[in-house]
């Protein structure tokens, strides 16, 4: 089971994306957080494998937030959601494991968790 973290700023993403992780049967979510900071504090307690996050944070972009995760926890994954395309070459450059357009829909998730599984060694695709 993939250990999620979801950060939004807006609830009702959270709640909808929580919802396809649980539904897909790979995911759990292990927190969710509308702050950044409040999530940087305590994802070392939540031993999360991946961090689903949006890129238009309040106070900080998503890419800076990104880097500054990565600088304390080189383990963790990312995988960046956002309402636009503009931002993802530089999310994957940045070590992003996918990039997600709103809305998320459950066959495009799917895909997304069996990248980051198979980066994280804990399911095998054959693809």
């Amino acid at each position: 089971m993939i250990r999620v973290v979801v950060i939004d700023d807006d609830i009702a993403s959270i709640g909808l994306l929580a919802e396809l992780l649980e539904e897909s049967g790979m995911a759990e979510v292990v927190g969710r957080f509308t702050n950044p900071f409040d999530a940087l504090d305590k994802l070392d307690g939540l031993n999360a494998d991946v961090v689903f996050l949006d890129n238009t944070l309040p106070k900080i972009s998503g890419m800076a937030f990104a880097y500054r995760l990565l600088k304390l926890n080189r383990r963790i994954g990312i995988v960046f959601v956002s309402e636009h395309g503009k931002d993802a070459v530089d999310a994957f450059e940045a070590g992003a494991i996918d990039y997600l357009l709103k809305p998320v829909t459950a066959d495009r998730l799917e895909k997304t968790l069996l990248i980051t599984a198979e980066r994280i060694g804990q399911y095998k695709t054959n693809g």
